[in-house]
């Protein structure tokens, strides 16, 4: 009986080992028609990608390995929104958007404790309709220490459907 139950673990063993390797060919496959599909630009572009990569830190690797499964976790929707509010980001002045990082970086450098309180309350403001965070916004603290051009950018990267 104990032998029987060994070899029958021993074949599920196996026969999950080739699993993953079939998986891993048709990712390969896939990334290699992907790769043969791609201009010199964009060629170039992944292979930067790749050594910026390679060189980072592994706090910094962890980091962005947390925030893909975070976005992998968001709905369609979700993910569309967020895509629309990087583009918006993108297709600032350098300038604009450092103003930006420098805010956004304040908040990094928070407490933890701080950091949570705070993104409780922007998973509670989410849920709200465009025009209901704009209004709670407007009347904030942080909107009234904002200059006129920063408002404008933070509503485009805020409320891009507003």
């Amino acid at each position: 009986m104990t032998r029987n139950v060994l070899i029958g673990c021993m074949v599920f063993m196996v026969l999950l080992q080739g699993t993953s390797a079939l998986a891993e060919d048709t990712k390969m496959r896939r990334n290699k028609l992907m790769w043969e599909s791609m201009s010199p630009e964009e060629k170039n572009r992944v292979i930067q990608n790749y050594r910026e990569w390679k060189s980072s830190p592994p706090q910094k690797r962890e980091k962005v390995r947390r925030n893909y499964d975070a976005f992998s976790d968001l709905s369609a929707e979700e993910r569309q929104k967020l895509r629309e509010r990087y583009r918006n980001y993108k297709s600032l002045e350098p300038g604009r958007r450092e103003k930006v990082r420098e805010r956004l970086n304040r908040i990094d450098s928070l407490p933890p404790e701080s950091r949570v309180e705070i993104e409780r309350k922007y998973m509670r403001v989410r849920e709200q309709s465009a025009h209901e965070r704009m209004k709670r916004l407007q009347d904030s603290r942080f909107w009234n220490n904002l200059s006129a051009e920063e408002k404008e950018i933070f509503k485009k990267l805020i409320i891009p459907d507003n």
